[in-house]
C-alpha cells in the first residue's frame, strides 16, 4: 500500500477509537472520567497555540492565524464535551426514572 492509503486509514481510524474511548469512558460511574478527552485535547490545543504564538511572533496576522488555529484544534474537545454532556444527561434520566420508580413502591 501507499503512504497515502496509511494515513487515510490511520485518520480515519485514530478519531473512530477516540470517539468509542469517550463513550466508553462517560458511562462509567466517575464523572471524571469522561472528561479526560476533552481536557486533553483543550490542553493540547493551547499547547500548540502559545508554540504557535512564541514561533510566529511578527504582528497582527501571526495572531489572527494562531487565533483560527485553535479555534480549529478546539472541534474535537467540543464534540468530545458534547457526546460527554449527551450521555451523562440520559445517564441521570434513566437514573431518576428509577428513583422514581422506587419510591411509587
Amino acid at each position: 500500500m501507499q503512504l497515502e492509503s496509511y494515513l487515510a486509514v490511520i485518520f480515519v481510524v485514530i478519531p473512530v477509537v477516540a470517539i468509542f474511548a469517550q463513550i466508553h469512558l462517560s458511562k462509567k460511574e466517575n464523572e471524571r472520567l469522561g472528561l479526560i478527552p476533552p481536557i486533553t485535547t483543550f490542553v493540547l490545543a493551547l499547547l500548540i497555540f502559545f508554540l504557535f504564538i512564541y514561533i510566529a511572533a511578527d504582528g497582527y496576522n501571526a495572531f489572527a492565524m494562531a487565533v483560527n488555529t485553535l479555534i480549529l484544534l478546539n472541534i474535537p474537545t467540543a464534540i468530545f464535551f458534547t457526546i460527554h454532556k449527551i450521555i451523562r444527561y440520559k445517564r441521570n434520566q434513566q437514573h431518576d426514572v428509577e428513583k422514581m420508580s422506587i419510591q411509587d413502591l
